[in-house]
């Protein structure tokens, strides 16, 4: 039992050590990067410096859903340019006066930004039609098919689209149409058959594909003679979307990263200050217990930067108090987890029975307090926006973090721990 319980303990050490370097440096297999490293993580714009534009709608009628839509939209133009960690929220903490704000981190050009991001983008697939006027004379007009809500999105491809033996391959556009679109477009190819669709985008044309048959799919595609970048980039164009009204930029600045890097520095440094001293308590007062849960913390710690460098979460300074505040928690379970335990122990049990009884009854108090704490976090996201957001994401992926390293694996570590250690001696627990 001795032997299997101290390699259950080595075991978790190892791969406490294998997650803290993969959350340093990355995973990587072969020539794949899998997880980026510290390194490449995401810096919000009070760390890394960049852009903020503050955009201010206009129209007849600005509604919650037509300002979801131009996020949507901004975001979708920010990811075509591989800005993927910028930021766009709504303000609306004034109600008759919300605005759109964007943060991009590491940008230099405010004008620039505001040039790509800011157009009206009205997307269009056109037919052109005969009419005839009151004086009986004929003329071709161009009558919309769709508009930009009505395509979902467009990607380039490359392959064999004539799908027989002699096609070759070569680059093309497919679209994802909206349900409502598929008819609408089933009906104007049917009626286009042998002419043009018109594709403008801010009345200016994109293309003009020809139209061989009925095209009554989801997914229709455009083909061309289109290299890989003439493709892509028409793709990415027809991905924009359009928005459903104009957007006047109110405020566009440009934030130095220099007051930001030393804020991350200074505080970076008084959070391993702080851990230092957490660390030194914890072996001074609770010995060999206080040692197991410094090995938590560091697999909290590594778990944490792997879950934002998976998910691609941004860190800002907020946030970064977010993960100090959890790790003051997950120090705050251990302690009544511990004090259970000497409890236990003085009152004459065994270390088995010790170590499962406090965790028993320390259960109840770790679970609400995070709990509460969870909640608040979530609450401090719905509402909240910018930096309050950043500090919420924090609060709440480190909480749940925390009390999972605290409630099990802190648990099956003193287990084992117990069994190899079986006596309750009080220089090994500070009892």
């Amino acid at each position: 039992m001795k032997v299997k319980s101290s390699i259950c303990l080595i075991l978790v050490l190892l791969i406490t050590v294998g997650l803290a370097l993969g959350a340093y440096y990355g995973f990587k297999v072969k020539d794949t990067q899998i997880m980026p490293g510290v390194s490449q993580l995401r810096m919000g714009l009070d760390i890394a410096g960049g852009v903020r534009l503050v955009y201010k709608p206009e129209g007849e009628e600005i509604t919650t859903e037509g300002l979801n839509v131009a996020q949507m939209v901004l975001r979708n133009r920010l990811d075509v340019k591989g800005l993927n960690e910028a930021t766009v929220t709504i303000d609306d903490t004034n109600s008759d006066n919300r605005m759109l704000v964007v943060e991009i981190p590491g940008f230099t050009d405010p004008k620039e930004a505001s040039d790509f991001l800011g157009k009206t983008a009205k997307l269009q697939f056109l037919e052109s039609q005969t009419v005839t006027d009151e004086e009986g004379n004929e003329q071709e007009v161009l009558s919309v098919i769709m508009e930009g809500a009505d395509i979902v999105g467009a990607k380039a491809e490359y392959g064999n689209v004539k799908n027989d033996a002699l096609g070759q391959n070569s680059y093309y556009i497919q679209l994802q149409l909206s349900d409502e679109a598929v008819t609408k477009f089933a009906d104007a190819t049917e009626r286009a058959i042998g002419n043009i669709i018109y594709i403008y985008l801010d009345d200016e044309m994109l293309m003009a594909p020809t139209v061989h048959e009925r095209i009554e799919t989801a997914n229709p595609i455009i083909t061309g003679e289109y290299t890989a970048k003439e493709a892509r980039e028409m793709a990415e164009l027809i991905s924009s979307g359009a928005l459903p009204f104009t957007l006047k930029v109110e405020n566009e600045e440009y934030i130095g990263p220099t007051i930001g890097q030393e804020a991350f520095t200074v505080t970076v440094r008084a959070g391993i200050a702080a851990f230092i001293v957490v660390v030194l308590l914890l072996l001074i007062i609770y010995r060999l217990p206080g040692l197991l849960t410094i090995i938590a913390l560091v697999l909290f710690g590594s778990l944490f930067l792997l879950v934002h460098e998976w998910a691609s979460i941004t860190i800002t300074l907020p946030g970064i108090a977010g993960i100090i505040l959890t790790v003051a928690m997950a120090v705050d379970a251990s302690v009544i987890i511990y004090e259970r335990f000497r409890e236990e122990i003085k009152s004459g049990k065994t270390l088995k029975t010790a170590v499962d009884l406090s965790f028993n009854r320390a259960f109840s108090a770790v679970r609400d307090s995070n709990l509460t704490t969870v909640i608040s976090g979530c609450i401090l996201w719905y509402f909240g926006t910018g930096p309050v957001k950043g500090f919420a994401i924090a609060l709440v992926v480190g909480t749940v973090l925390s009390f999972i390293v605290s409630m099990l694996v802190l648990r099956f570590m003193m287990r084992w721990t117990s069994q190899v250690v079986d006596k309750p001696n009080k220089h090994v627990y500070g009892i």
